[in-house]
């Protein structure tokens, strides 16, 4: 029983984990067709956005607190 809870668990990681990154590659895929430069920050807060939308509040709360934020002279631009 235990092993069939630890195996659900780690699938529904792994399938977050396969949402944030298909949300991230949407992210940059949009990014990169607009004008306006992506910054360290902004790219947080759509992470953080995307991690908020997952139905794993645990999950979601986890992702969001280690995702960083940068002060205004580390908030550089993401260029190639």
């Amino acid at each position: 029983l235990v092993d069939q809870y630890c195996q659900e668990l780690k699938n529904s990681f792994g399938s977050c984990l396969r949402i944030v990154e298909a949300r991230l590659r949407d992210i940059m895929e949009a990014q990169s067709s607009a004008a306006a430069t992506m910054t360290m920050n902004a790219l947080t807060k759509q992470l953080r956005k995307a991690c908020s939308e997952l139905a794993d509040e645990s999950l979601s709360e986890v992702l969001c607190n280690c995702l960083p934020s940068f002060s205004k002279e580390a908030d550089w631009a993401l260029e190639d």
